[in-house]
């Protein structure tokens, strides 16, 4: 009966490979956890079948049975994880080793009790749990281990592909869109400075290049650990003056009390300064922007910048929240990407609300400055 289990279980784990001179089906790391816990469950019923008091038993047997048990669930749930087929045999190499070392201590525990006080336990019931034990202790530290030790070789893989792209936006793509828009003036001499198609291409290529150096600064930041102290009232005011240079007549208040500091990473201003020029370049120029600080809980204030224009559209709110980017629901620009992450490498909070009657307030939360 027990050949017969697992060999239904293999077909069913099996898949098929489409190469040429490779076997029709292959068995996939899953069985050998369904192995495990099947032959644990056959003999779990042995045990039930051998003893002779029901009740004792009856327990001996559910403790076998719902440890090995484990191991079947642990087969069905390794085909929803991202670990790779030869990962996965590791993993059942890790429990099978875990087994075997579980029964090797039951093994050493009964041999002391034997030696030491003249005890003779239930070596079949001992052995089977050591080894049940084993086996569920075993399947999820392996998944746990594997899964770990291939999301680290993908962050690695990650990271040499993020400094790969920070070159290229650091000096091929910048250098290039420069010739690019040096031939576009040369273009624009022969053909009129008003000419439409001409300021279409200029206006394309210089948000292109924006695109660029903001997609660099990420880069920086996320490669950056290092934070400074703040003074809030000091670097909004500046950041406002900043903000009046290239948007002159822009309506912005700010109510900081003096004396009020925080901890964050070096690029705040820069995260300041993206949520203003964002507020100010969305909308219409009658927006009015307030900047105000609150204490919501201790050892962190929250800079709020609210605005009186249109609101934030709810798909850029949702793609920085969510795990990945999709073709339904992705950030347009990377102007919040920047925000969010200073933010982050400050330790803090970066969060949206609507504003009454109309607009957006953005609000940083940052550890206050020891």
């Amino acid at each position: 009966m027990g050949r017969t289990i697992i060999t239904f279980v293999a077909r069913r784990a099996a898949v098929n490979v489409p190469l040429a001179g490779a076997p029709r089906w292959r068995v996939r790391p899953e069985v050998g956890f369904y192995a495990l816990g099947a032959v644990g469950i056959l003999l779990g019923v042995g045990l039930w079948f051998a003893e002779s008091g029901p009740v004792v038993a009856g327990m001996k047997a559910a403790i076998v049975l719902v440890l090995s048990t484990t191991l079947l669930y642990t087969g069905y749930d390794l085909r929803t994880r991202p670990i790779s087929e030869e990962g996965g045999w590791r993993a059942v190499a890790l429990t099978a080793a875990t087994i075997g070392v579980f029964l090797l201590l039951a093994v050493s525990v009964e041999i002391v009790w034997r030696l030491e006080a003249d005890h003779h336990s239930d070596v079949d019931f001992m052995l089977l749990f050591a080894g049940s034990l084993g086996g569920a202790v075993g399947a999820q530290i392996g998944l746990y281990e594997v899964q770990s030790r291939e999301k680290l070789a993908q962050n690695r893989a990650l990271t040499k592909l993020l400094q790969v792209n920070q070159r290229v936006l650091r000096h091929n793509l910048r250098n290039e869109l420069t010739v690019a828009l040096g031939h576009l003036e040369n273009v624009e001499t022969r053909v009129g400075t008003g000419d439409p198609d001409v300021q279409q291409v200029r206006e394309h290529l210089r948000e292109v290049l924006d695109i660029s150096d903001r997609a660099r600064r990420i880069v920086g930041i996320w490669e950056t650990d290092t934070c400074a102290t703040f003074d809030l009232r000091e670097l909004v005011a500046e950041r406002i003056r900043a903000l009046h240079r290239e948007y002159p007549g822009t309506s912005v208040s700010a109510t900081i009390p003096a004396g009020v500091s925080v901890q964050a990473h070096v690029g705040l201003p820069r995260a300041i300064d993206e949520v203003l020029e964002n507020a100010v370049a969305h909308n219409d120029p009658t927006v009015e922007i307030e900047v105000t600080t609150t204490r919501p809980r201790a050892g962190m204030v929250a800079l709020e910048i609210a605005d009186t224009g249109q609101g934030l559209d709810p798909l850029e709110r949702r793609a920085l929240f969510q795990q990945s980017e999709t073709q339904l629901s992705h950030g347009r620009g990377l102007g919040l990407w920047l925000v969010y992450w200073i933010v982050a490498k400050s330790d803090g909070t970066l969060s949206f609300q609507e504003n009454e009657p109309s607009g957006t307030v953005v609000e940083l939360r940052l550890p206050v400055a020891d």
